[in-house]
């Protein structure tokens, strides 16, 4: 924090080259800004004129809208990787809107944007500052969470769209075309008949796929995308094609791809399946219980002017306003404090060949009476329970986390729409990455049992209920 003015934008300037000068996809990037009150400086001399001489505004909305602009700028090239931390630390009258501005605007492109104002006091500092760590080293985590991959990638130069973008509703310059000519293919796949072909509308033009993205998870990258009528209009449900993030990947069939991918995901659907009739015997459930299912995924195969042969993977666009994750790969639970906090590596984690699951000893199921009261089923115990159950049914070779997408509560039975899930498959030959690099085998399940804690309805799915003639089963 300099002694006398605040000068933002040239540290933006430095801030900016050094950021750049990373382009590994498993490094976490932390912009911090530390200051005592508003900005000292003017507007830059390489500001548009419209913003140096716009009409009944103020200075301050100006620079307000400068700082926007440029964080933005920042947060739509690197996304998730970056955080942007802010500290007002200064009096209770001091002016920290910039500070906020830059940390809400961070978020709308995705990456992590925190303001804290703490007290004036080391310890209140201190405070903050250990808060950014932890983050930053979640974050982190989130990145080189991928079967202990120890080489470093590179991530492809992609810009993000704010997530307050309007939805375009005809082909613009914003969106990459592909003709009829140019869709080369579009299947399904099936677990035992592999690749199978679709075929689109013959009425439709095309497909396009908008040129930035609007969101990535660890492995992938997505871009809306959307069927083109013949006034070039956009027709159809809303889409997202998924791409890898990396460079070195770019070059692999698409089929090749994505398959690993979908094998994942039809697999995970099937012991949803598995699970859904389960949870129908369990007293309580009712056609207000949420289900759990997976999105179909296709592969349509394109030819792209200046990547040549493409393959996108494309499923049903989930309302990103909805959008959440119940738990990740890494022992991650949504509304639930971590376990060991990741700043003390110097703690020892238990054997990994023996994960301690609750009830262990007692590995058969229980057949019990259906006139056991009925149980107590929260939304959202459903997501760690079907997880568990997937490691019980499968007689503990797998095991389904990273569980994200939206509930859909206009469906009866309301219904767990899910996408992008992790397998950790436990292999008795020493075979690793079985279901990709995100599968981390054993370890993987370790950390999922490390913070799980077992709900009504996890026990309950363990018990085979017998109904007498006069009891009606669950419907």
């Amino acid at each position: 924090m300099p002694k006398s003015a605040g000068n933002y934008f040239p540290a933006l300037d430095a801030a900016e080259k050094l950021l750049l000068s990373n382009e590994h996809g498993s490094c976490a990037l932390l912009l911090l800004f530390l200051s005592d009150g508003k900005p000292s400086d003017q507007l830059p001399r390489n500001a548009s004129i419209a913003m140096r001489s716009g009409f009944h505004t103020t200075p301050s909305i100006k620079y307000n809208r400068l700082v926007h602009e440029r964080i933005g700028t920042l947060a739509s090239r690197f996304g998730r990787r970056l955080t942007v931390a802010t500290i007002g630390f200064g009096g209770a009258r001091e002016d920290f809107s910039v500070l906020t501005t830059m940390a809400n605007v961070s978020r709308d492109y995705g990456s992590m944007g925190v303001f804290q104002a703490p007290a004036l006091t080391v310890e209140s500092l201190g405070n903050a500052m250990t808060s950014l760590t932890a983050s930053l080293t979640q974050t982190k985590a989130e990145l080189t969470h991928l079967g202990g991959a120890t080489t470093q990638r590179t991530v492809r130069s992609m810009l993000r769209e704010s997530r307050h973008a309007l939805d375009d509703l005809v082909l613009s310059g914003d969106w990459y075309h592909y003709r009829e000519s140019e869709v080369l293919r579009v299947v399904k796949f099936d677990s035992e008949n592999g690749w199978i072909d679709q075929s689109l509308d013959p009425l439709l033009r095309g497909v396009a796929m908008k040129r930035n993205i609007f969101g990535e998870g660890a492995e992938r990258m997505v871009r809306k995308l959307r069927w083109v009528g013949e006034r070039e209009e956009f027709v159809g449900p809303m889409l997202v094609a998924k791409e890898s993030r990396f460079v070195e990947d770019m070059h692999r069939d698409g089929l090749i791809f994505h398959r690993l991918f979908c094998q994942t995901q039809v697999r995970a659907h099937r012991l949803a399946e598995k699970f859904n009739e389960r949870l129908a015997k369990v007293p309580g459930v009712t056609e207000l219980t949420p289900r759990i299912s997976f999105l179909e995924c296709n592969v349509y195969v394109v030819m792209d002017i200046n990547q040549g042969r493409l393959g996108l993977l494309v499923e049903k666009m989930l309302d990103p306003k909805r959008y959440m994750k119940w738990n990740s790969n890494c022992g991650y639970v949504a509304g639930q404090e971590p376990a060991v906090s990741e700043s003390k590596p110097q703690m020892q984690l238990p054997q990994l060949f023996e994960i301690q699951e609750e009830d262990e000893e007692d590995d058969s199921d229980t057949e019990c009476d259906g006139t056991f009261e009925h149980i107590k089923i929260a939304a959202e115990d459903i997501p760690q329970a079907f997880t568990h159950f997937t490691y019980r049914h499968s007689q503990r070779k797998m095991l389904v986390c990273d569980l994200q997408g939206v509930l859909d509560k206009n469906s009866t039975p309301p219904l767990f729409e899910l996408t992008d899930p992790v397998i950790h498959y436990r292999s008795y030959h020493g075979r690793k990455h079985v279901y990709g690099r995100t599968d981390q085998g054993l370890k993987g399940m370790h950390s999922f049992f490390k913070t799980h804690k077992c709900s009504e309805l996890c026990r309950a799915l363990r018990r085979t209920w017998v109904y007498r003639e006069t009891q009606k089963q669950p419907s």
